[in-house]
C-alpha cells in the first residue's frame, strides 16, 4: 500500500488550501453570523470528503483494505453532505457525519496500525 505522501506536491497544496479555507469559512461564518459563509463551508466539506475519498479509493488499486473502506466512507459522507442541500433531511446529515468520521478512523487505522 502506498501512502498519500506519494501524491504530487500540487495535490498536497490543493488539499491543504481547501482544508484551511474550510476552517476559515466556518470561523468567519460563526463569528460574523454570515449564513452564506457557513453554506459555502458545508459545500466545501462535501467536496473535500469526496476528493479525499476518491484519492484513497484510487490508492487502494482494487485491493480490499482499510484504505479502500476509508475512501468509500469518505466519498459516501461527502456525497450525503451535498445531497443534504438538495433534500434537507436529518438522516442525510447524519450519514454525512458518520461517513466522514468512519473514513477518518479507518484511514488512521490503515496508516498507523495495518502497515
Amino acid at each position: 500500500m502506498s501512502g498519500l505522501e506519494e501524491l504530487p506536491e500540487s495535490v498536497h497544496r490543493m488539499l491543504l488550501f481547501a482544508v484551511v479555507l474550510y476552517f476559515g469559512l466556518v470561523i468567519y461564518g460563526g463569528v460574523a453570523g454570515n449564513p452564506l459563509a457557513l453554506f459555502a463551508s458545508q459545500v466545501l466539506f462535501g467536496l473535500i470528503a469526496i476528493g479525499l475519498g476518491g484519492l484513497l479509493v484510487r490508492q487502494a488499486d482494487g485491493e480490499r483494505s482499510p484504505i479502500l473502506a476509508a475512501g468509500v466512507s469518505l466519498a459516501i459522507g461527502g456525497a450525503a453532505q451535498l445531497a443534504w442541500f438538495v433534500f434537507p433531511n436529518r438522516i442525510l446529515n447524519d450519514i454525512a457525519s458518520i461517513g466522514v468520521i468512519v473514513g477518518i478512523v479507518l484511514y488512521v487505522y490503515a496508516v498507523w496500525v495495518a502497515d
